[in-house]
């Protein structure tokens, strides 16, 4: 079996998980009784069709190809650290050292796999990034 048929045979299992989980919630949200399962039925719901989205836009980015792959987990890593920073603890004095994380060591990370130079990728943020981040803050 070649990696396009295992693709499609991927796509094909999580689409079909994502029905019959979309099945469940409507039969679910039709059965329910009480306010409160009404809500938690259509929190499930909710959660269910993100997942079609996720689904959709993973699918779409790798048809594309490897650079659109790329860009998205490239996106995903920028809004991930995003979220990590919210809910961590900031001073003034981090903000320089934010900054070269978000807007430069991230593309910089993801430009070293597009052009493959995995030698350097490997060591960059571990190595370079983690020394040079504390003398910024």
């Amino acid at each position: 079996m070649n990696p396009g048929e295992k693709f499609y045979w991927l796509v094909g299992g999580i689409v079909g998980l994502l029905a019959i989980a979309s099945l469940i919630g409507w039969v679910l949200r039709r059965r329910a009784g009480s306010e409160n399962a009404i809500a938690v039925i259509d929190n499930l719901n909710a959660r269910v069709n993100a997942w079609w989205v996720m689904v959709a836009v993973f699918v779409l980015a790798f048809m594309i190809g490897a650079k659109a792959t790329l860009v998205m987990f490239a996106f995903i890593s920028f809004f991930a650290l995003r979220e990590f920073i919210t809910l961590t603890p900031t001073k003034a004095g981090d903000h320089r050292a934010l900054s070269l994380a978000f807007f430069v060591l991230i593309p910089v990370q993801y430009w070293l796999i597009g052009i493959h130079w995995y030698a350097l990728f490997t060591i960059f943020i571990p190595v370079y990034a983690f020394l040079l981040l504390p003398a910024l803050t």
